[in-house]
């Protein structure tokens, strides 16, 4: 009986938000069951809605809220059969009613034109004139009651029930625009006398009720309610002055963003409100405060994930319970015999992990020796993420020996941790082809942007250009004993770390500099496995040594600083691989221009055709290494290799998009904030002093503005206990323990 009641009740609830109307849960005493101040101004979303029912074992009742959000809708509560006859003979007859369990009456009316709704407030017990000398109910000593539903009151509605009994509609047609506090009807002294509220906008028409809700499976789409949102009057008329402004605005667009409205008509709001503030707020300050507040708003209601570009043209998809696709982990020839290698001899390290170290060794022992047919070289930069104890570390130290096992490790194997762009370059000098094998890359990444570390910030600039530069690379120094002149590089990175270390680290703006752009990041989710469970065999097979060793010894040309030498040769592509990989390039160029310059998927786009045209050259190699340094060389990228990478980045790509959109903060506001609200949700409490500390860069300014804005959306709380110094604990909501 009670899932059946329930299961009418969420349907008749999606029925009434689909006609337009807000809705909200209430106990059998008619109590709310959320905080529902905020439906007052917004619809409730679907999935909001979903969530009142969910794990619910007992009844309860929906309730209809009134007022502007309702069109000026509002409810003569008549409570019993006495009520009802006055009614009768004083008040207009309208065409929507609904029988309440105790024997009375509500009847629906909708303002007049003109008619303020937010004047016309919910009142209780009110006592109209024909009742002033009636006798008292002899069972509950109250004279009849005639209560007032307007702003700020709902009305519960059909099919709720009550004492066993149901509310149930005697007439759903339309209600009858009339206002009974214009009618002379009620005692006039007091608190029910108002002023004449000034000229309105007349309000909304409520929709009809259309009968009985839509059957299951046809329930209506966050996208298809209609937020007819009136902003008119929502500005304060007094300007906010300096220390309070960023709580207002942030007050603000909280409202106006729970209202539906999108990011630029809020914006505009903003700018509008800012111009009268002393002084006026810097409009980056207005944009990111939109931002971030609206991203909150996403995260807490958002229906679907977004998504990158779907894969297309053959891209691999994902094998159900696979982290991967299995043909991504299948690149066959040296790649694969360094997978399987590295597999083996580590136990714990994840095949896509191993894959990753496989292409950035490969495109190591390639530099200097091969192009592709567009002048690029085989330098990878390549980031793993994965939690601790996971196993990611593992390629490193397999990698590490298989260099020194095969004498590749001399001239190939460069530094695990960089000082400075001075020390980066002065190793260049020495040895131009490198592979870097960086642990705790986001510790790296984020040390790199500190501006008090000035012996750093240089290096990720460096990273960058080094990627795409051709030829010389020059590093000039106040002291010109100090600067470099590097005729050929090819530096390869191999970086891994804890996801929550790297993209904290970063904001959008870094995003738009370029340098994660051009790195490949595969952030897994897998659980450590423990090495003893497996065999470790780390023999390094016959194959694999000759092949790593042909490679190697296939000769460089070394440029001097004057470029005498020529260019390594250019590998070109067959037809049918030029055509694919023309058309693979083609769809991220477009979509490419889709985006805004100032979109980090700018970046992100731009080099997707670039990476995928080192890969192709890196997996053609690989597939025609033989062990000789005189065979090794393939004579054209082929069809394969490039419907490979294709398949490689076909995955990839729509899943970094994914990664960042979910964890990279706007701006640097926005980390502190991260950072904030981590800290609290792990220690459940935090000092105010704690706060400050985990600012960084910022200012004091900057953590105040911070903590208010989490306050303001609720994400924490401030409390102080017993005189004690005040903190911050994680915000709970009603019914949350």
């Amino acid at each position: 009986m009670a899932a059946k009641y329930l299961e009418e009740l969420e349907q008749a609830a999606f029925d009434y938000l689909g006609e337009g109307y807000s809705v909200i849960p209430m106990t059998c005493q008619k109590k709310g069951m959320v905080p529902w101040a905020v439906y007052q101004t917004r619809l409730p979303t679907p999935r909001e809605v979903k969530g009142w029912f969910e794990g619910r074992d007992r009844g309860f009742v929906i309730a209809i809220v009134l007022g502007r959000i309702a069109g000026g809708l509002w409810v003569l509560d008549l409570d019993g059969g006495e009520a009802v006859k006055w009614a009768e003979a004083n008040c207009p007859q309208t065409g929507r009613k609904v029988k309440t369990p105790g024997g009375g009456e509500h009847w629906y009316y909708v303002l007049p034109a003109g008619t303020d709704p937010d004047s016309f407030l919910n009142d209780t017990n009110v006592v109209p004139w024909a009742f002033e000398n009636s006798p008292p109910n002899p069972r509950t000593g109250k004279k009849p009651a005639v209560d007032i539903r307007g702003s700020g009151g709902c009305a519960i509605a059909p099919p709720s029930m009550r004492k066993g009994r149901k509310y149930e509609w005697i007439a759903t047609g339309e209600p009858t625009a009339w206002s009974i506090r214009e009618s002379g009807l009620l005692a006039p002294p007091g608190r029910l006398a108002r002023a004449p509220a000034p000229a309105q906008p007349p309000p909304r028409a409520p929709a009809p009720l259309r009968g009985r809700p839509p059957a299951r499976g046809g329930r209506v789409r966050l996208e298809d309610v209609v937020l007819d949102v009136d902003v008119s009057g929502r500005l304060p008329e007094d300007p906010a002055r300096e220390g309070e402004r960023n709580k207002a605005l942030a007050k603000l667009v909280g409202t106006w963003i729970a209202a539906g409205l999108d990011q630029e008509t809020t914006k505009s709001l903003a700018l509008a409100w800012n111009a009268g503030n002393i002084p006026p707020l810097t409009e980056k300050t207005i944009a990111a405060t939109v931002e971030s507040i609206s991203r909150t708003h996403e995260r807490r209601h958002k229906v679907e994930v977004p998504k990158g570009p779907e894969p297309g043209g053959g891209g691999a998809k994902p094998a159900p319970g696979l982290p991967v696709p299995p043909e991504i982990l299948k690149p066959g020839g040296l790649l694969e015999e360094i997978v399987e290698y590295i597999c083996r001899s580590t136990y714990t390290a994840p095949p896509l992990f191993a894959l990753a170290m496989a292409i950035c060794y490969v495109g190591t022992l390639m530099g200097e020796k091969v192009l592709t047919s567009t002048g690029l070289r085989t330098n990878m930069y390549v980031i793993t993420l994965a939690r601790s104890g996971s196993g990611k570390e593992g390629p490193i130290e397999a990698v590490k020996k298989l260099m020194h096992e095969t004498g590749t490790a001399a001239g190939n194997l460069g530094a695990s941790m960089l000082a400075s762009s001075a020390a980066l370059m002065s190793s260049l000098v020495a040895n131009r082809n490198q592979l870097l094998l960086v642990d705790e890359i986001g510790d790296f990444v984020g040390t790199v942007k500190n501006v008090h570390n000035p012996h750093k910030t240089e290096l990720i600039k460096d990273m960058k250009e080094l990627f795409s530069s051709r030829g010389l690379r020059d590093k000039k120094y106040a002291n010109s004993k100090q600067n470099f002149t590097i005729p050929w590089h090819n530096v390869c990175l191999y970086g891994t770390g804890v996801p929550s270390a790297l993209w904290g680290a970063l904001t959008m703006d870094d995003l738009k500099g370029g340098f994660i752009a051009r790195t490949l990041i595969f952030d897994l989710d897998v659980e450590a496995r423990d090495p003893e469970e497996g065999e470790i065999d780390e023999s390094i097979s016959q194959s694999l040594y000759d092949k790593v060793r042909g490679l190697n010894d296939i000769p460089r040309l070394f440029k001097d600083q004057f470029m005498k030498c020529p260019d390594p040769p250019k590998i070109p592509m067959t037809r049918e691989a030029a055509s694919i990989a023309k058309e693979f390039g083609d769809k991220y160029r477009k979509l490419q221009n889709s985006v805004s310059s100032q979109n980090f998927l700018d970046g992100i786009y731009g080099r997707v055709a670039e990476l995928g045209r080192k890969l192709a050259l890196i997996y053609a190699m690989s597939r025609t290494a033989d062990g000789s340094a005189a065979t090794s060389m393939p004579a054209a990228v082929e069809e394969e290799d490039v419907r490979k990478v294709v398949d490689l980045l076909e995955w990839h790509v729509p899943r970094v998009i994914e990664k960042i959109r979910d964890n990279v903060a706007y701006n640097s506001q926005d980390a502190l904030k991260r950072r904030i609200l981590a800290a609290v949700n792990s220690r459940k409490w935090l000092p105010e002093s704690a706060a400050y500390r985990l600012s960084r860069d910022c200012n004091h300014r900057q953590v105040v503005d911070a903590l208010n804005l989490l306050t303001e959306s609720e994400e924490i709380a401030y409390v102080v206990t017993n005189g004690k110094k005040g903190g911050y604990i994680p915000y709970r909501r009603e019914g949350e323990r």
